[in-house]
């Protein structure tokens, strides 16, 4: 009576080479994908954040007759109630909550720039408003520091956008748009203009 010989059974290198390379292919389909959801799950916080914020100032209009005057952060560090303008973003929140709580981070970090040697390093959503804002705006600031869609408007609030770097700099101070039709990474910042019509990112 014969036997047959019992060798183990095992999976031969271009077997495994040919699973590397299959999950090589699967890694590099999901990843890039995963990321891209990452940036608009990122964007659409941002977008609802700012939303948050723009009804809480409408309230706020309709009780005191005025925006929010200056430029400031919404964040809790110093800078909350700082800016070149001055103004003091807690009076969303107290003593009449028009919201719970101002919206303490950006989802794409914070702002990295230096603006005439002013660093605004913050870590919340930059607010423009008020008599001040408009005030700016005859100066002639709107033709350069602030984009076309910034005049006329009583407030503005901008996020910085996928390139986490703000678009304005003193060589070009136009503020560009975000648009996730030049790329889901494009450059550009998230900004709402209070009653503008011209084109931005929320419409």
């Amino acid at each position: 009576m014969k036997f047959a010989s019992l060798k183990p059974k095992a999976f031969t290198l271009i077997e495994l080479l040919i699973v590397v390379a299959i999950i090589a292919i699967l890694a590099a389909i999901a990843v890039p994908n995963f990321l891209e959801a990452q940036v608009r799950a990122k964007v659409t916080r941002a977008k609802a954040d700012i939303r948050s914020i723009v009804t809480a100032l409408e309230s706020y209009h309709i009780d005191n007759r005025k925006y929010i005057e200056g430029e400031g952060f919404t964040d809790v560090s110093g800078n909350a109630t700082g800016g070149s303008g001055t103004c003091n973003m807690y009076a969303l929140t107290t003593p009449i909550a028009y919201m719970s709580s101002l919206p303490a981070t950006m989802p794409f970090g914070s702002w990295v720039t230096l603006w005439w040697g002013a660093n605004l390093q913050s870590n919340g959503y930059l607010y423009w408003g008020g008599d001040w804002f408009k005030q700016h705006q005859v100066w002639g600031y709107g033709v350069g520091i602030y984009h076309e869609a910034w005049l006329g408007s009583g407030f503005s609030l901008t996020s910085i956008g996928p390139s986490k770097l703000y678009s304005s700099t003193p060589t070009d101070p136009l503020i560009k748009p975000y648009d996730p039709t030049n790329g889901t990474r494009s450059s550009g910042d998230l900004y709402y203009p209070q009653g503008s019509r011209v084109f931005t990112s929320f419409q």
